[in-house]
């Protein structure tokens, strides 16, 4: 296995990318959020699983499109881990929503804008469960 973190310098970066991408004994990457989203080419992978959730549908779509690039040969899988009954819950269906406003957005219907960001959605969301209100 190799790993990639934000502490981990460019050099070490590349190599384990490059053994990541080449040695055929090397199956297992770990990489945080941040630092495996962006700059970094991932074809030999065809499966993802988040461990963790970024605020944004474009964190997760940047870290999804590493495995979809020109050369893929595998269909690719995402998996996100959620514990049952926790705020990743929450969290991840406001994602998932934001998803579709952007995808609708994108697709040509520019009238359609969040009402508010997902933090201020989450607390909205917290409070209904709480029985507060708004």
């Amino acid at each position: 296995a190799v790993r990639i973190f934000g502490e981990d310098s460019a050099s070490d970066r590349e190599a384990a990318v490059r053994a990541f991408q080449e040695d055929p004994k090397i199956r297992l990457m770990v990489a945080s959020l941040r630092a495996g989203r962006e700059g970094i080419t991932l074809t030999a992978a065809s499966d993802v699983v988040f461990g963790e959730q970024g605020w944004t549908p474009a964190e997760h779509r940047q870290c999804e499109d590493r495995l979809h690039r020109i050369g893929q040969r595998d269909a690719v899988t995402c998996t996100y881990l959620l514990a049952r009954d926790t705020i990743d819950e929450d969290i991840r269906e406001l994602i998932e929503e934001k998803r579709a406003v952007v995808d609708t957005a994108t697709e040509g219907d520019p009238a359609l804008q969040p009402e508010h960001g997902i933090l201020g959605d989450l607390i909205e969301r917290l409070l209904k469960k709480k029985g507060g209100t708004k």
